[in-house]
């Protein structure tokens, strides 16, 4: 219970921390490249490229934060049926 809890909370904070970088990427007209380094973009990607990377990062996410969410709850639900 206390493993889902915890993958839950990382989930959560890297959706904020992801939430940050596409906001900061986006007014500074910055893009990830390929060694992990950022640079002015002289050429601006394709937006299947950004659009992807980008949906890449949020299903995964998501899919870790919901399996924490229901892992956390059946978890609660059988505690509490338990007793």
């Amino acid at each position: 219970m206390i493993a889902s809890a915890l993958a839950l909370c990382l989930s959560v904070g890297l959706g904020w921390l992801w939430a940050w970088h596409l906001l900061r990427a986006r007014r500074d007209g910055v893009l990830p490249m390929r060694g992990g380094a950022f640079e002015k973009a002289r050429q601006p990607r394709s937006f299947r490229f950004w659009f992807g990377y980008q949906a890449l990062w949020l299903v995964g996410l998501g899919a870790v934060g919901i399996y924490a969410l229901t892992r956390l709850v059946t978890m609660a639900v059988a505690s509490l049926s338990a007793d």
